[in-house]
């Protein structure tokens, strides 16, 4: 089920979707969805978080930095089991092998 996390979700909304769908590595067989869901929610913690630094909170920057990490990590790992990722994820080079093409 996709998630409809905007810019209104509130900071609950979208922390229960970030506790929700932090497993989608765990699951079996992984879960393209959740992880999509994950980035999502990633999304807007680290947008918020970065207006909560701005703002003066430098205790978040650990927090926020655990979140970037986390976001890299999900998109990494989307690129490689999403089946509807047509370019393969970035910087992946497809090489073609015609060694017993007849």
């Amino acid at each position: 089920m996709a998630l409809d996390l905007t810019s209104s979700s509130t900071d609950a909304q979208v922390s229960a979707a970030y506790d929700d769908n932090a497993d989608y590595d765990l699951v079996s067989g992984g879960s393209v969805e959740k992880a999509r869901n994950f980035a999502q929610a990633l999304r807007l913690l680290v947008r918020r978080g970065a207006e909560e630094m701005q703002k003066g909170n430098e205790r978040m920057r650990d927090t926020w930095l655990k979140y970037q990490n986390e976001l890299e990590q999900v998109m990494r790992w989307l690129a490689r089991n999403d089946p509807n990722n047509v370019s393969g994820g970035k910087g992946t080079v497809t090489y073609f092998d015609f060694r017993n093409f007849r």
